[in-house]
């Protein structure tokens, strides 16, 4: 367990006769799961920064309802079998006033039923598996879901000519989920389709089997930047020239430096962010903050925090119905748009942009 914004206890809040009770509570706490191990620890570690950051700023302005904001971080280790687990223990042991999720569909969606149950507020960020606000009312999220990704990817690669392609994807729920949703709206041809372990280091069997299909083009759905990295290898050592198309795992500086000339070229989906003056300043205050850019998924982490913020001060306490009804008709300008949410929780106006590798940067294309 990692306490993050745990700034000096203070006394505050007062009851009706103006003595403070030994129940109430030095902190509003924000319980959160989080990969800081395993294959999206570097995911983790990015949004860990910016939650940092977030937790920083808001105490500094006073904290949310007079007291200061913690959040008390579990690690789900990108496991489905970790979320249900890491979330029973934040409501139960950790006593968290509300929940949120920070990366990886497995977990959040193994621990959104086990925060519903309990009536806790539970706010995803990058989680995007399709299905999410359908697991309860108290479930929210604010990255867009996949189900809008797998068909935008659909449509971007057949507009650019290709119509035979194959796909390898992560064998989980953030893997299956794109991979259905693009089968289901691609106009082309699906010649071959490989799931791949979440763990797994090595890939020519699979990448064998897709060029004996001669695809045209290979989508990869994949978890990380090593993963990323030793495909484009094997594709290369292979004779695999088809042109190369991913998903938002693909967004990630860290695999331009590791792959290098290997992602040259190569196509992504990310999720589309706006150009404001917010965003601006963010990105600012992140790289004075640790010495670099932000890194993949950081603002979505940060927003879940500021927008539970913004919600808790509009609810005027942490009971729960009060918070939801406040994130029901938040309306917040974050660093990664504005944040709203529909009658499912799923965060609205959500769309993913089309990015291409240009001199060894990201470009998005027009």
């Amino acid at each position: 367990m990692i306490l993050t914004g745990a700034g000096c206890a203070k006394q505050v809040g007062n009851n009706s006769t103006g003595t403070t009770t030994s129940s109430q509570k030095e902190y509003i706490t924000i319980g959160g799961i989080i990969p800081l191990t395993g294959v999206a620890a570097e995911y983790g570690a990015n949004e860990n920064k910016a939650i940092n950051l977030a937790v920083e700023k808001i105490n500094k302005a006073g904290g949310v309802l007079g007291k200061d904001l913690k959040v008390v971080l579990e690690d789900s280790k990108c496991d489905a079998k970790e979320g249900a687990t890491a979330v029973t223990k934040l409501i139960n042991v950790n006593k968290v006033d509300v929940l949120a999720s920070f990366e990886c569909s497995g977990p959040t969606f193994s621990g959104a039923p086990v925060a519903n149950a309990n009536n806790k507020l539970f706010l995803a960020a990058v989680a995007t598996a399709p299905g999410l606000g359908e697991m309860g009312d108290n479930i929210f999220r604010i990255a867009p879901s996949d189900a809008i990704q797998g068909k935008d990817l659909a449509s971007a690669i057949y507009n650019k000519g290709y119509s035979k392609t194959a796909i390898m994807y992560a064998n989980n729920d953030y893997g299956l989920g794109i991979k259905k949703v693009f089968e289901a709206n691609f106009k082309g041809t699906l010649v071959g389709s490989e799931a791949i372990n979440t763990d797994a280091s090595e890939f020519r069997t699979n990448l064998i089997k897709i060029k004996g299909n001669n695809p045209d083009s290979v989508v990869l759905v994949l978890l990380s930047s090593k993963q990323y990295t030793t495909v484009l290898k094997q594709m290369k050592e292979l004779g695999l020239t088809q042109q190369v198309f991913g998903t938002e795992t693909m967004k990630d500086d860290s695999l331009i430096k590791e792959a290098g000339s290997l992602m040259e070229g190569k196509f992504l989906t990310y999720y589309q962010t706006p150009s404001t003056s917010i965003r601006s300043a963010w990105a600012k205050e992140m790289k004075e903050k640790n010495g670099a850019e932000p890194g993949v998924f950081a603002d979505f982490a940060y927003d879940v925090v500021m927008a539970y913020a913004q919600a808790i001060q509009k609810a005027g306490s942490v009971d729960g119905t009060a918070i939801k009804t406040a994130l029901q008709g938040l309306k917040y300008n974050g660093v990664t748009g504005e944040i709203a949410f529909d009658k499912d929780g799923e965060v609205t106006g959500g769309s993913f942009s089309l990015f291409t590798v240009k001199n060894g940067k990201f470009e998005e294309v027009k």
